[in-house]
């Protein structure tokens, strides 16, 4: 394995991944790999791929190699596993002024969550706040990532 990774291609990666990609660590040559699910999906149903265009078949040939050797991949943690909404949460309590507490974490309730926190937080110029909060929430993902795993890191 390899000596170390950086911290900040372990956010990185953290911060690509979609409900369409997750991201893995190849333990033997310390490389990130971004994985499309779908394409698991196609691999593992044999489909054939013979129709789709040359840049999605080198795709979903990267996810066959990727299957193959499985085992030598760490993934990393999801986007469900994240859980950005709790983020969200604690960041509003953390919020000093009694009303933009209240707003922020109001705004989080009901349809349209994600939308009315993110005009809540140009509303109240706390966009910077805001942003360097998930920074260090994503550094102690990773980092706790890292440590589960027995990957050391360099910040």
């Amino acid at each position: 394995m390899p000596s170390s990774v950086k911290l900040s291609d372990v956010i990185e990666q953290l911060e690509l991944q979609s409900e369409e990609f997750e991201a893995f660590f190849n333990k033997k040559t310390g490389e990130f790999i971004l994985i499309n699910t779908d394409y698991i999906c196609i691999v593992e149903d044999g489909e054939d791929t013979s129709d789709h265009p040359a840049w999605e078949q080198e795709a979903i040939e990267e996810v066959r190699e990727f299957l193959d050797t499985q085992e030598d991949h760490i993934a990393l943690p999801t986007k469900f596993e994240i859980h950005e909404y709790r983020i969200m949460e604690r960041f509003c309590q953390t919020l000093p002024q009694e009303n933009v507490r209240e707003a922020m974490c109001n705004g989080l309730q009901g349809r349209g969550a994600f939308r009315k926190f993110r005009d809540n937080l140009r509303r109240y110029g706390i966009e910077d706040d805001w942003y360097r909060y998930l920074g260090e929430a994503h550094k102690e993902i990773a980092v706790a990532w890292c440590e589960d795993n027995g990957i050391t890191y360099t910040p």
